[in-house]
């Protein structure tokens, strides 16, 4: 439940602190995971953070994911919803005998195990972003069912504060 499959820019949109390993060379490449302090200590609890880089996990589900680990950080003190401990490069899903489960190149469905997160360059408004969408829509997705789709950029901050998926949203002053 931990474990979360991550581009090499993750840790820059949501940053952490560096026990070991390099934030800009961690996730190049597949089979590679970053773990957080405490979970790296239970997986090899006699071991230094410098003395666990390079070793190997092995990750079982539907897919099994051999990885060595690059990179040892440190967990957020405050609350997030990223509590994620074990994060797996996304290219090792290149390199899987059979991915098509993952659903990479659909992008006609929204669930919680897919979400790509973005962040602005300075200047860059929202509605700068969105005007993009159609052309990059028409592109990927071509125009069948075009009048079901619906692409808008969410700030982070309405995550979870949000009816406009048509979920019931949380009430912030409760929270």
């Amino acid at each position: 439940n931990g474990a979360l499959l991550v581009s090499n820019s993750f840790f820059k949109i949501f940053p952490r602190e560096w026990v070991a390993g390099k934030m800009e060379q961690a996730l190049e490449k597949p089979n590679s995971v970053v773990l957080s302090e405490e979970t790296a200590k239970v997986y090899f609890p006699n071991l230094s953070a410098e003395e666990i880089l390079g070793k190997e996990i092995v990750y079982f589900n539907q897919d099994t994911i051999a990885a060595t680990v690059t990179g040892i950080v440190k967990p957020y003190s405050e609350n997030s919803d990223l509590d994620f401990t074990d994060f797996i490069s996304i290219t090792s899903l290149d390199v899987l005998p059979d991915n098509s489960r993952f659903n990479m190149e659909s992008w006609d469905a929204f669930t919680s195990d897919s979400q790509l997160f973005v962040k602005l360059a300075e200047g860059v408004s929202p509605q700068h972003l969105e005007a993009a969408f159609p052309e990059m829509i028409k592109k990927y997705l071509g125009d069948e069912d075009e009048e079901y789709r619906q692409h808008f950029a969410q700030p982070l901050s309405e995550l979870h504060f949000s009816d406009a998926l048509g979920n019931e949203s949380a009430n912030k002053l409760i929270l």
